[in-house]
């Protein structure tokens, strides 16, 4: 196979791949407005549990979150702990120097424009 065709075979890919995204996200996006809409009524009913005509069960799940820890939050809290800045300075670039780093390639289409 030769590179154009390589290069057009990966270009209809790509348009596939985000026809279908677009398509996913709209079925995404209205199963999020019908869950509400049936958890709001779970909630005014008090019913923790729901069973359809087809022995399904549908139930609300609470999940707790933490936000992500910022440099200036991390930064922050060991001012805050740590009696000496200069503590807080040398942990925080301990932390800051010992992360995972992780490195990927990505071949990314840039579409031509008409000028």
């Amino acid at each position: 196979m030769q590179l154009s065709e390589l290069l057009n075979k990966l270009i209809t890919i790509d348009n596939d791949i985000n026809t279908l995204n677009k398509t996913v996200k709209k079925k995404r996006e209205d199963k999020a407005e019908l869950s509400n809409v049936i958890m709001k009524y779970m909630k005014q009913k008090d019913m923790n549990k729901l069973n359809d005509t087809h022995n399904n069960c549908f139930c609300i799940k609470q999940n707790k979150t933490y936000g992500t820890i910022s440099q200036t939050l991390l930064k922050n809290t060991l001012y805050e702990c740590c009696s000496e800045k200069k503590e807080a300075d040398t942990l925080l670039k301990h932390v800051l120097n010992n992360r995972k780093k992780t490195i990927d390639d990505t071949l990314i289409i840039k579409p031509h424009k008409f000028i």
